[in-house]
């Protein structure tokens, strides 16, 4: 599965409430009833970030672009993805929707789940995300490379064996984006393909998170491992709580696709797509 992941902010002038409806309940309500959306992405998580986290106890510092949100599309093939942008009804639903600040972070994603014990109820978790930025003279392929392999099991040990803290761990590898499928969208301003790698660290609960983050020796370990393939001062971390929004999979035929959606969104039914759980 591959993944568009970005982080975003609210537009000048929007209050961080009326940001979390028109991204969490406008614009997943148009998504779901759009029928090309629901056909090509499989799943679709937003992540809200928690304000009062201490950046000085992070590995890496958060953005000073102070983003309000992250989020993951994930699907199945980079074609997909590009037809998504082109989809007729994309183009006149989707696409008009604009809610954020144009300023976004913005890659196209492998995944790969190092490690996955989290048992914890979704309102519970927290998740750690590292925006990790390449070394100067370090390739996508060599840092893809380092990270999947040396990185990632010593993080694993270090992590998910000594402390117990971390209950799941997942490698977000960059492919390389760039801007020309978003011409004309609210997405065209954003950066893309920045970004070596996006790790994912998830918690039970705030207070494992904050148990984790006290330790020096933890954020001293983090830097040490990227030594040499991540910069530290181009990366940055943010951390949120998260809701997923919808999850979807062909039926069995082949001829509709079925989708579910959180309690309380309403939404219409529509040709081709089947509100109902996913086995």
């Amino acid at each position: 599965m591959n993944k568009f992941m970005l982080a975003n902010r609210r537009k000048q002038g929007m209050t961080l409430e009326q940001f979390n409806y028109e991204w969490g309940v406008i614009h997943v309500a148009v998504m779901l009833t759009t029928p090309s959306a629901m056909q090509i992405f499989r799943r679709y998580v937003q992540g809200y970030t928690l304000a009062d986290v201490d950046g000085q106890a992070l590995a890496y510092p958060l953005s000073p672009q102070r983003w309000d949100g992250f989020a993951s599309l994930s699907f199945e093939t980079l074609d997909d993805f590009a037809r998504s942008m082109e989809e007729p009804d994309y183009l006149v639903r989707a696409r008009p929707h604009d809610f954020s600040d144009p300023a976004m972070v913005l890659e196209l994603t492998g995944e790969e789940v190092i490690f996955d014990d989290l048992t914890a109820p979704e309102e519970d978790a927290v998740k750690l995300v590292h925006f990790l930025r390449r070394a100067p003279g370090v390739g996508r392929e060599q840092f893809a490379s380092a990270w999947r392999a040396g990185y990632a099991a010593a993080v694993t040990e270090a992590t998910r064996d000594a402390k117990g803290l971390v209950r799941k761990y997942v490698q977000n590898p960059t492919l390389g984006l760039e801007g020309s499928p978003f011409e004309g969208s609210a997405y065209a301003q954003g950066m893309f393909g920045s970004f070596g790698g996006i790790e994912e660290f998830f918690f039970a609960s705030r207070a494992d998170f904050d148990a984790f983050t006290a330790d020096a020796g933890t954020r001293e370990f983090l830097l040490k491992r990227g030594a040499g393939i991540v910069d530290p001062d181009g990366s940055f971390s943010i951390v949120v709580t998260d809701r997923l929004r919808f999850a979807s999979a062909p039926s069995p035929d082949g001829a509709s696709v079925y989708c579910w959606a959180p309690p309380g969104l309403e939404v219409r039914s529509i040709p081709g797509v089947w509100s109902g759980p996913v086995g």
